[in-house]
């Protein structure tokens, strides 16, 4: 199995963050790699560095992107680790493993 990492220089904006990651996927694909390693917090960005605390997130729109980044895994049939906010009944400081199906 190949394995790669993917350190960037992530924001507070959660659609430039996933922007990178899909790029970054699509890279790793060329590359042959099977799974894919984000940094924490690499889909939301990190409190208090890019956003003011955890409560900040658009967390429809966290959704949002793990559902769009769940279409991409299928697709390209590889898998990734991605670190985000996550709210449930509380807030969480997730790693989310998207394979494909």
């Amino acid at each position: 199995m190949r394995i790669a990492a993917y350190q960037f220089a992530v924001s507070g904006n959660i659609i430039e963050n996933f922007k990178e990651i899909e790029n970054a996927i699509h890279l790793a694909k060329g590359k042959n790699v099977q799974l894919l390693i984000f940094p924490e917090c690499s889909l939301t960005g990190y409190p208090p560095r890019d956003i003011a605390d955890s409560s900040c997130v658009d967390f429809n729109l966290v959704h949002a992107m793990c559902d769009k980044l769940q279409t991409i895994a299928d697709r390209n049939r590889i898998c990734f680790i991605v670190g985000t906010i996550y709210k449930e009944e509380e807030i969480y400081n997730r790693a989310v493993l998207i394979q494909p199906d």
